[in-house]
């Protein structure tokens, strides 16, 4: 309840009313938030010679729409760029019932190389969109049905065309399911997390027609 929610503080004493004795809780908000601001940076060494950059930052605005609702927008900049927004909505305060919109956009590279010599690389451009219905069993479990799209292209910068050039539209339907008992979302120490996956493509870049994944 406090140092990761709106709750800065925790406190509980006894107490009597009507003369029957009982147990008051007394919970103090952050006055910083929400909303709240998380940075984020991420380092990518796996060639040596070739050291990537992405500075980040995570932006949540709790209540915004009614009790339990939530935006949070997600922003990269560095050697990618990008941003992605998601909404949670439950359909009323205490249901288990929720919708989930989504939205956003990135730009990153793609480097292909042989062994350790670099052969080329692309721009990888990436928009997408996607609802969903969800039901959450309890804060541990929930489940997700939904139906998403964007487009893909990917564009030769620098060396061979090894790859066929790119441009097309994706869409299709999905089904979620998550499980997850890890103490911490961040930096987790023990627990277990399953994120489980069913996408039913109508269209895909390169695809000639349906396929599952």
């Amino acid at each position: 309840l406090t140092g990761t929610g709106r709750f800065d503080r925790a406190g509980y004493r006894l107490t009597q009313r009507d003369g029957r004795p009982g147990l008051l809780i007394d919970m103090e908000e952050k006055n910083y938030a929400p909303p709240t601001l998380q940075p984020g940076l991420e380092l990518s060494g796996s060639q040596a010679g070739d050291v990537s950059f992405t500075l980040g930052a995570r932006l949540i605005v709790q209540g915004w729409g009614g009790y339990r609702s939530e935006l949070r927008t997600d922003i990269l900049m560095g050697s990618q760029y990008g941003m992605y927004m998601e909404y949670f909505h439950p359909f009323t305060a205490g249901s288990r019932w929720f919708l989930s919109l989504s939205a956003g956009g990135s730009n990153s590279a793609l480097k292909i190389y042989a062994q350790n010599d670099p052969q080329a690389e692309y721009r990888v451009n990436q928009s997408q969109g996607g609802a969903d219905l969800g039901y959450a069993f309890n804060r541990f479990n929930e489940l997700r049905f939904g139906y998403e799209g964007g487009y893909y292209s990917n564009k030769p910068r620098l060396g061979a065309p090894l790859l066929p050039a790119i441009s097309e539209d994706w869409r299709g339907v999905r089904v979620r399911f998550r499980t997850d008992w890890t103490d911490s979302p961040v930096i987790p120490r023990r627990g277990v997390r399953v994120d489980m996956n069913f996408h039913w493509y109508k269209e895909a870049p390169g695809s000639v027609g349906n396929f599952p994944s």
